[in-house]
C-alpha cells in the first residue's frame, strides 16, 4: 500500500497531465467508446477520476470505506 501511495503522490501533482493521457490511451485500445465521451468535459471527467483514485489510494488499507465509492 505504502508504494501505491507514495507513487500516486506523483498523478496528484500533475492530475489534468495524467487524465489526458489516460482518456488518450482508452481510446487508443478501445476506440468505441469514445463516442461516449463526446459531449463530456474532459477535464472535469479527468478531475473526477483523479479524485476517485486519490480516494482509493488513500484507503488501500480499508477496503469497506472503498467499496461504496468505486461501486
Amino acid at each position: 500500500a505504502m508504494l501505491v501511495q507514495r507513487e500516486f503522490d506523483r498523478v496528484r501533482k500533475t492530475p489534468l497531465e495524467f487524465s489526458k493521457i489516460f482518456y488518450r490511451r482508452l481510446f487508443e485500445a478501445d476506440t468505441s467508446i469514445a463516442p461516449f465521451f463526446a459531449e463530456t468535459d474532459m477535464e472535469v471527467m479527468g478531475v473526477k477520476l483523479v479524485k476517485t483514485l486519490a480516494y482509493a489510494v488513500e484507503n488501500l488499507g480499508d477496503l469497506n470505506a472503498i467499496q461504496p465509492v468505486l461501486v
